[in-house]
């Protein structure tokens, strides 16, 4: 598998940064709703994939040349069924895990960073195969054997994962505030990430279609 240049991380990130400032709409669709009092959680979360499907696959349809313009309703249409998903496979996964181990609250929050780790490739596939199982396998396939040369996103990750953890421990103000910086960098990750799938033969090379 050819391997891709850790010198073009800086490139990426910029082209991240750039990405989500000329679209600041949908990190606001992101953020907005972290602001409301949900009296029904299933509520929140199913409006939280939706939109993470929308915006999400928009992001990687303007890295791979899908489209020019980022579209969350052509987006959702074509990548929520598949996104939604293979949410809900790591979701479940995750919480499996969780209440079978019996970890504790710090255990927890150790073992959803290291989630968030193994997803880094996991999630971008979702949309660049437009599948939902085989990217899990490509996905973690594609970390081990390129772990050095992705250790800048490995940590801003990490970065993500601390701030996430930050914002359980403090009072509103800040934590409406920190909420705004998880939001953030989960879309500088996502985009970087996405950037280096797209930039990479072995991926280029794959089919999309299940």
């Amino acid at each position: 598998m050819e391997q891709f240049n850790t010198g073009l991380m800086p490139g990426y990130y910029s082209e991240a940064l750039r990405i989500i400032h000329r679209n600041f709409i949908f990190f606001l669709l992101l953020f907005i709703p972290m602001l409301i009092p949900w009296k029904y959680p299933y509520v929140f979360l199913a409006l939280i994939l939706i939109l993470r499907a929308g915006i999400y696959g928009g992001i990687a349809d303007l890295i791979r040349g899908r489209t020019k313009k980022l579209s969350f309703f052509a987006s959702l249409k074509y990548h929520g069924f598949n996104f939604i998903f293979l949410a809900l496979i790591l979701v479940l996964f995750f919480f499996s895990v969780v209440f079978l181990t019996e970890f504790g609250p710090f255990a927890r929050q150790v073992f959803a960073g290291l989630m968030m780790v193994l997803a880094v490739y996991i999630l971008p596939l979702c949309f660049l195969f437009h599948a939902i199982l085989r990217p899990i396998n490509a996905g973690l396939d594609f970390l081990v054997k390129n772990l050095r040369i992705s250790l800048p996103l490995l940590t801003l990750t990490a970065i993500l994962w601390g701030v996430q953890v930050m914002k359980l421990q403090v009072s509103t103000p800040l934590r409406i505030a920190l909420e705004a910086v998880c939001i953030y960098l989960e879309l500088i990750v996502f985009s970087m990430a996405t950037f280096v799938l797209s930039r990479n033969a072995y991926i280029l090379e794959r089919p999309e279609e299940e």
